[in-house]
């Protein structure tokens, strides 16, 4: 429950461990991660009911909780896979491409570093349209809805209906438990 809250708008202020150099120590927000980490080893601690001297790594493997650099990892990786895939009219999905177009010397932002260290270009995802069904024609189905009266009104509408996809479905309730089955078919 805590996480959520811990890592929300991490995109904006948190910029991802990296190293820019072999050999090089790391770069980021490592002392932020660090502090986020014994946040979360408070956390763990709890869930496990260990000593406090335990280690965190085991405390987190015990807990089933994955350690904090690569929670962040993760939810910045993410964030940039949801800004990359944003429709062309929003204002975003400009500025994430202009941030990974140049390059920048000094003050670097976190969608900077978000876009050369994810390497994630816009033409490399697929949008997929949101579908909006409208609220007035909600209790309306999309499809044809046929329930025959009787076995052989059923084998005969099943021989004379041209559609591609149908789907077959019963469902009974025998002793206080409800029984269901589907079929599609093409």
């Amino acid at each position: 429950m805590a996480l959520p809250r811990i890592l929300y708008g991490i995109d904006v202020w948190c910029v991802p461990a990296h190293e820019e150099a072999e050999g090089d120590r790391r770069k980021g927000s490592i002392h932020t991660i660090k502090k986020l980490t014994t946040i979360q080893r408070a956390g763990t601690l709890t869930i496990t009911s260990s000593y406090r001297t335990s280690p965190t790594d085991a405390l987190d493997a015990h807990a089933a909780v994955l350690p904090m650099n690569l929670r962040t990892g993760k939810v910045l990786h993410r964030a940039t896979v949801r800004l990359v895939s944003l429709p062309t009219s929003h204002p975003l999905r400009q500025q994430y491409r202009l941030a990974g177009a140049r390059k920048v010397k000094r003050h670097r932002s976190a969608l900077y570093y978000m876009t050369q260290l994810y390497g994630i270009k816009t033409g490399e995802v697929e949008n997929i349209p949101v579908v909006r069904t409208n609220p007035a024609k909600k209790n309306q189905l999309p499809a044809e809805l046929e329930i025959p009266d009787d076995k052989e009104a059923l084998v005969q509408l099943d021989r004379s209906s041209h559609e591609v996809i149908k789907v077959y479905t019963d469902g009974s309730a025998i002793d206080g438990k409800v029984g269901a089955a589907a079929v599609l078919t093409r």
